[in-house]
Protein backbone atom coordinates (compact mmCIF):
# COMPACT_ATOMS: atom_id res chain seq x y z
CA UNK A 1 0.00 0.00 0.00
CA UNK A 2 1.07 3.57 -0.18
CA UNK A 3 0.47 4.36 3.55
CA UNK A 4 2.50 4.39 6.72
CA UNK A 5 2.86 1.54 9.46
CA UNK A 6 3.70 2.32 12.90
CA UNK A 7 4.60 -1.42 15.20
CA UNK A 8 4.57 -1.47 19.19
CA UNK A 9 6.60 -4.25 20.00
CA UNK A 10 5.96 -5.47 23.70
CA UNK A 11 9.97 -6.37 23.98
CA UNK A 12 13.16 -4.65 23.85
CA UNK A 13 15.07 -4.98 20.82
CA UNK A 14 18.35 -3.77 19.27
CA UNK A 15 17.77 -5.24 15.91
CA UNK A 16 15.01 -4.98 13.47
CA UNK A 17 14.59 -6.91 10.00
CA UNK A 18 12.01 -5.42 7.38
CA UNK A 19 11.26 -8.15 4.94
CA UNK A 20 9.42 -6.47 1.83
CA UNK A 21 9.49 -8.11 -1.67
CA UNK A 22 10.68 -5.82 -4.59
CA UNK A 23 8.79 -5.42 -7.48
CA UNK A 24 10.39 -3.31 -10.54
CA UNK A 25 8.04 -0.95 -11.12
CA UNK A 26 7.28 -0.15 -7.20
CA UNK A 27 7.85 2.62 -5.15
CA UNK A 28 11.71 3.37 -5.06
CA UNK A 29 12.51 3.92 -1.40
CA UNK A 30 10.78 2.95 1.82
CA UNK A 31 11.21 5.37 5.08
CA UNK A 32 12.01 3.34 8.25
CA UNK A 33 12.37 5.38 11.64
CA UNK A 34 13.23 3.06 14.51
CA UNK A 35 12.51 5.19 18.27
CA UNK A 36 12.08 8.69 16.64
CA UNK A 37 15.21 7.95 14.52
CA UNK A 38 15.09 8.30 10.73
CA UNK A 39 17.29 4.99 9.38
CA UNK A 40 18.59 4.80 5.89
CA UNK A 41 15.49 4.15 3.83
CA UNK A 42 15.04 0.69 1.73
CA UNK A 43 15.34 0.65 -1.93
CA UNK A 44 12.10 -1.17 -2.93
CA UNK A 45 12.86 -0.44 -6.65
CA UNK A 46 14.67 -2.37 -9.28
CA UNK A 47 15.35 -6.30 -9.50
CA UNK A 48 12.44 -8.06 -8.80
CA UNK A 49 13.06 -10.02 -5.81
CA UNK A 50 12.39 -11.16 -2.00
CA UNK A 51 14.54 -9.44 0.01
CA UNK A 52 15.64 -8.34 3.60
CA UNK A 53 17.41 -5.49 5.61
CA UNK A 54 18.42 -5.34 8.69
CA UNK A 55 18.93 -2.23 11.14
CA UNK A 56 21.01 -2.58 14.04
CA UNK A 57 22.50 -1.05 17.41
CA UNK A 58 19.06 0.56 17.51
CA UNK A 59 16.95 1.48 20.71
CA UNK A 60 13.65 0.67 22.10
CA UNK A 61 10.27 2.13 20.71
CA UNK A 62 7.69 2.83 18.36
CA UNK A 63 8.92 0.85 14.33
CA UNK A 64 7.83 3.41 11.61
CA UNK A 65 7.54 2.46 8.47
CA UNK A 66 6.64 5.69 6.35
CA UNK A 67 5.03 6.03 3.59
CA UNK A 68 7.03 5.19 0.19
CA UNK A 69 7.86 7.81 -2.74
CA UNK A 70 7.13 6.95 -6.06
CA UNK A 71 4.50 4.52 -5.61
CA UNK A 72 3.50 1.25 -3.67
CA UNK A 73 5.94 -1.15 -1.54
CA UNK A 74 5.39 -4.78 -0.59
CA UNK A 75 5.68 -5.28 2.96
CA UNK A 76 6.54 -9.01 3.86
CA UNK A 77 6.76 -8.44 7.50
CA UNK A 78 8.99 -6.62 10.41
CA UNK A 79 10.25 -8.40 13.36
CA UNK A 80 13.05 -7.49 15.63
CA UNK A 81 14.94 -8.80 18.71
CA UNK A 82 18.05 -8.29 21.16
CA UNK A 83 20.97 -9.60 19.72
CA UNK A 84 22.25 -11.41 23.17
CA UNK A 85 19.68 -12.92 23.84
CA UNK A 86 19.40 -16.71 22.67
CA UNK A 87 16.04 -17.42 20.69
CA UNK A 88 14.01 -18.76 17.82
CA UNK A 89 12.32 -16.73 15.20
CA UNK A 90 10.06 -18.86 13.15
CA UNK A 91 9.25 -17.48 9.68
CA UNK A 92 7.20 -19.31 7.83
CA UNK A 93 6.95 -19.20 3.94
CA UNK A 94 4.48 -21.56 1.65
CA UNK A 95 1.92 -21.87 -0.91
CA UNK A 96 -1.04 -23.93 -1.88
CA UNK A 97 -0.85 -26.67 -4.56
CA UNK A 98 2.67 -25.91 -5.13
CA UNK A 99 5.17 -28.52 -6.15
CA UNK A 100 9.13 -29.22 -5.36
CA UNK A 101 10.15 -27.45 -9.10
CA UNK A 102 7.72 -24.15 -8.21
CA UNK A 103 9.57 -23.74 -4.57
CA UNK A 104 12.85 -24.38 -6.35
CA UNK A 105 12.16 -20.39 -7.25
CA UNK A 106 12.69 -21.37 -11.24
CA UNK A 107 9.66 -19.70 -12.14
CA UNK A 108 9.43 -16.18 -10.30
CA UNK A 109 12.52 -14.18 -8.16
CA UNK A 110 9.61 -14.62 -5.17
CA UNK A 111 9.73 -18.38 -4.80
CA UNK A 112 10.09 -20.19 -1.21
CA UNK A 113 14.38 -20.95 -1.81
CA UNK A 114 14.77 -17.74 -3.00
CA UNK A 115 13.02 -16.10 -0.12
CA UNK A 116 15.24 -18.29 1.91
CA UNK A 117 18.08 -16.92 0.25
CA UNK A 118 17.25 -13.76 0.86
CA UNK A 119 16.66 -13.88 4.90
CA UNK A 120 19.65 -16.68 5.45
CA UNK A 121 17.90 -18.36 8.51
CA UNK A 122 20.28 -20.32 10.34
CA UNK A 123 17.99 -23.65 9.36
CA UNK A 124 15.06 -24.72 7.41
CA UNK A 125 12.93 -26.90 8.10
CA UNK A 126 11.34 -27.95 4.04
CA UNK A 127 8.50 -30.49 3.52
CA UNK A 128 7.20 -31.30 0.12
CA UNK A 129 6.01 -34.26 -1.76
CA UNK A 130 2.06 -34.13 -1.74
CA UNK A 131 1.66 -31.99 -4.32
CA UNK A 132 4.26 -33.46 -6.33
CA UNK A 133 2.78 -36.77 -6.32
CA UNK A 134 -0.45 -35.21 -7.05
CA UNK A 135 0.36 -33.80 -10.29
CA UNK A 136 2.00 -36.38 -11.22
CA UNK A 137 5.76 -35.07 -11.60
CA UNK A 138 8.43 -37.94 -12.19
CA UNK A 139 10.98 -39.45 -9.93
CA UNK A 140 13.95 -37.78 -11.96
CA UNK A 141 12.18 -34.51 -12.40
CA UNK A 142 11.53 -34.67 -8.44
CA UNK A 143 14.89 -35.16 -7.50
CA UNK A 144 16.05 -32.40 -9.90
CA UNK A 145 13.93 -30.21 -8.46
CA UNK A 146 14.84 -31.19 -4.87
CA UNK A 147 18.39 -30.96 -5.23
CA UNK A 148 18.24 -27.72 -6.65
CA UNK A 149 16.28 -26.25 -4.02
CA UNK A 150 18.81 -28.34 -1.45
CA UNK A 151 21.67 -26.38 -3.20
CA UNK A 152 20.20 -22.87 -2.74
CA UNK A 153 19.23 -23.71 0.79
CA UNK A 154 22.70 -25.01 1.95
CA UNK A 155 24.26 -22.11 0.36
CA UNK A 156 23.01 -20.18 3.14
CA UNK A 157 22.25 -22.37 6.28
CA UNK A 158 21.60 -25.75 7.28
CA UNK A 159 18.50 -27.85 6.21
CA UNK A 160 15.97 -30.57 7.68
CA UNK A 161 14.03 -32.26 4.70
CA UNK A 162 10.57 -33.58 6.11
CA UNK A 163 9.40 -36.27 4.20
CA UNK A 164 5.24 -36.11 4.47
CA UNK A 165 2.46 -38.13 5.31
CA UNK A 166 0.81 -40.35 2.67
CA UNK A 167 -2.45 -39.46 1.28
CA UNK A 168 -4.98 -41.54 -0.72
CA UNK A 169 -4.57 -40.95 -4.42
CA UNK A 170 -2.81 -43.73 -6.55
CA UNK A 171 0.23 -41.95 -6.20
CA UNK A 172 1.00 -42.95 -3.19
CA UNK A 173 0.73 -46.29 -3.50
CA UNK A 174 2.17 -47.15 -7.23
CA UNK A 175 5.62 -46.41 -6.07
CA UNK A 176 5.73 -42.95 -6.89
CA UNK A 177 5.82 -41.64 -3.59
CA UNK A 178 7.97 -44.62 -2.24
CA UNK A 179 10.72 -43.66 -5.70
CA UNK A 180 10.63 -39.73 -4.46
CA UNK A 181 11.90 -40.70 -0.81
CA UNK A 182 14.16 -42.88 -2.37
CA UNK A 183 15.40 -40.06 -4.00
CA UNK A 184 14.89 -38.08 -0.59
CA UNK A 185 17.16 -40.11 1.24
CA UNK A 186 19.84 -40.16 -1.25
CA UNK A 187 20.46 -36.88 -2.01
CA UNK A 188 20.26 -35.73 1.80
CA UNK A 189 22.74 -38.54 2.73
CA UNK A 190 24.82 -37.12 0.33
CA UNK A 191 25.02 -33.93 1.65
CA UNK A 192 24.81 -34.68 5.33
CA UNK A 193 21.20 -33.57 5.60
CA UNK A 194 19.03 -34.84 8.43
CA UNK A 195 15.64 -35.95 7.04
CA UNK A 196 12.20 -36.52 9.03
CA UNK A 197 9.76 -39.38 7.89
CA UNK A 198 6.42 -38.10 9.37
CA UNK A 199 4.82 -41.86 9.12
CA UNK A 200 6.97 -42.60 11.85
CA UNK A 201 4.90 -39.65 14.10
CA UNK A 202 1.49 -40.97 12.21
CA UNK A 203 1.15 -44.09 10.42
CA UNK A 204 2.96 -46.04 7.55
CA UNK A 205 0.02 -45.64 4.91
CA UNK A 206 -3.18 -43.59 4.42
CA UNK A 207 -5.49 -46.24 5.48
CA UNK A 208 -3.66 -47.15 8.68
CA UNK A 209 -3.29 -43.40 9.35
CA UNK A 210 -7.43 -42.78 9.34
CA UNK A 211 -7.90 -45.57 11.29
CA UNK A 212 -5.98 -44.28 13.81
CA UNK A 213 -7.58 -40.61 13.75
CA UNK A 214 -5.05 -38.49 12.34
CA UNK A 215 -6.02 -37.83 8.88
CA UNK A 216 -8.50 -34.45 8.19
CA UNK A 217 -9.46 -35.72 4.67
CA UNK A 218 -7.80 -37.88 1.80
CA UNK A 219 -5.49 -35.37 0.57
CA UNK A 220 -2.73 -36.60 3.28
CA UNK A 221 -4.07 -33.12 5.58
CA UNK A 222 -3.61 -33.89 8.88
CA UNK A 223 -6.16 -33.09 12.35
CA UNK A 224 -5.39 -31.71 15.18
CA UNK A 225 -4.27 -34.62 16.36
CA UNK A 226 -2.07 -35.97 13.52
CA UNK A 227 -0.27 -32.38 13.31
CA UNK A 228 0.50 -32.78 17.75
CA UNK A 229 2.42 -35.48 16.61
CA UNK A 230 4.17 -34.63 13.65
CA UNK A 231 5.24 -31.08 15.58
CA UNK A 232 6.33 -32.89 18.48
CA UNK A 233 8.85 -34.85 16.04
CA UNK A 234 10.25 -32.41 14.62
CA UNK A 235 10.69 -30.18 17.50
CA UNK A 236 12.90 -32.92 19.09
CA UNK A 237 14.73 -33.57 16.14
CA UNK A 238 15.27 -29.29 15.50
CA UNK A 239 16.80 -29.32 18.85
CA UNK A 240 19.38 -32.45 18.85
CA UNK A 241 20.34 -30.39 15.54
Amino acid sequence: GTGSLTFTPSRNFDTVVVVYARVSNSASSLPVTINGVSQTAINTQGVNLFGSTTFTGVSTGNIVLGAPTGGNAFLIGVYCYLSSDPGIIPLQFGACGQTTAWMSGGNTPWEQANCVQSISPHLTVFKSLTNDVNSGVTAASYSASLQTLITKIKSVGDLIVVIDTPGSSAGFTNGLYDAYISQINTICSASNINVIDLRSATAPTYSEGNSAGYTYDSISHLNSLGYAACAELIANVVASV
